[in-house]
Formats: C-alpha cells, sequence, structure tokens
C-alpha cells in the first residue's frame, strides 16, 4: 500500500497500545503508528530522528519490559506498548 505517512508495507499485524488492541501496518515506526491511529501529537516536543530522545516508550517483549524510542523502533506482531511518551495522548 502506498501512503506519504507510513512506510510501505504488505500487511498488517497486531499490537497492543494501552490495554486495546489494534491491527497495524508492519514495517513501521511506532510513532508513524501513533500519528496513523489519529493520537494526539504534541510535534513541537519530537524530532522524529531520535536526538531529543522525547518519545522513550515502555513496552513488554515476552516477559521482559524494555524502554526505547518510538521513531526508530518498529512495531512487530504482538508487541505490547506498556507506557507512551509525554506529549502523546491516546484517544
Amino acid at each position: 500500500m502506498e501512503t506519504t505517512l507510513l512506510d510501505d508495507y504488505q500487511k498488517e499485524i497486531r499490537v497492543r497500545i494501552g490495554g486495546k488492541e489494534f491491527m497495524v501496518p508492519e514495517n513501521n515506526t511506532l510513532l508513524r503508528i501513533l500519528q496513523h491511529l489519529s493520537c494526539e501529537i504534541s510535534y513541537s516536543r519530537f524530532c522524529w530522528n531520535g536526538d531529543c530522545h522525547n518519545c522513550i516508550f515502555a513496552y513488554r517483549a515476552g516477559a521482559l519490559e524494555k524502554k526505547a524510542l518510538a521513531c526508530r523502533v518498529k512495531v512487530a506482531e504482538g508487541m505490547e506498548i506498556t507506557h507512551l511518551p509525554d506529549g502523546i495522548q491516546f484517544n
């Protein structure tokens, strides 16, 4: 599929954000996926390239909880987002 917001993808994958399950395009960063899901994003807080570190989020990978930058990490099947960065409100 083609879109100016998202990188190319072949299929949608299942992720969990804030306890809700979503089907989202694979091969895209979490920050773009949140934008795609129409989250309210305070654009002035984020550099979108990893320099500012304002987009740190927490996610569960198996039994471990990890932290990463939402502008750099691509979503993965079954990913569970446990904490969103300040400046992003999930509607």
